[in-house]
């Protein structure tokens, strides 16, 4: 820093002492090169964060759906089974969904007692369904059997029975909001599989997929 003296007149024609300071100043010229390597960096780490964060809700959502399910494990089998068939699934579904059989469904109505781990099947069911329905689906049995898109006659229900109800809770909270990304998750190659189908007029009249 440089100090340099100068001489101001007064008002009454003496001369008094100013000191002054001058201060470099350094010039940054912000290029297209700098700004894109800035912009770079908050990419990443919006991208790192937003990462973690769904890792998180993940870990928390299979462990509300498991806190959930302990709760309803509670309750009898013939208990579980009324209140999925009061909120509208078929026995078939629900077979299909804790896969076991409707003989043995059929079984558990009339007081045998299912193992534990069918009975937990069960109660995971009673808890997803919950789930489903805080995020505004009033008909979940029925929502469950919705093709995903209109190219593959996969549903929600094909996902809940391999186990990813991640992705379907995903899905019904529109945080996976593209059907062709939720398919993209679950199955990676299912485009491939396309060819598989065809579009057919149903009864109904209307447009319809069935395997060829």
């Amino acid at each position: 820093m440089l100090n340099e003296a100068a001489n101001r007149p007064t008002a009454n024609g003496e001369t008094a002492t100013m000191t002054t300071a001058r201060i470099p100043v350094e010039e940054i010229s912000a290029t297209w090169s700098s700004l894109t390597q800035d912009a770079a960096g908050l990419r990443d780490t919006a991208r790192f964060l937003h990462d973690d964060a769904s890792a998180l809700h993940r870990e928390t959502q299979r462990h509300d759906l498991s806190a959930r399910t302990s709760v309803k494990a509670r309750e009898s089998a013939q208990d579980l089974l009324n209140e999925l068939a009061e909120r509208g699934y078929s026995w078939r579904t629900i077979a299909r969904l804790t896969q076991v059989s409707v003989p043995a469904l059929r079984k558990w109505r009339h007081g045998e007692n299912p193992s534990g781990e069918n009975r937990r099947r069960l109660a995971e069911l009673v808890a997803l369904t919950g789930l489903l329905e805080e995020y505004a689906i009033s008909d979940v049995p029925g929502w469950l059997e919705v093709p995903i898109a209109a190219e593959l006659p996969t549903t929600c229900a094909d996902l809940c029975a391999a186990g990813r109800f991640d992705l379907v809770l995903d899905f019904a909270s529109n945080r996976i909001p593209d059907p062709h990304t939720l398919l993209d998750k679950f199955d990676p190659d299912w485009r491939s599989k396309i060819s598989d189908y065809e579009v057919f007029t149903a009864p109904d009249g209307s447009p319809a997929i069935r395997r060829r």
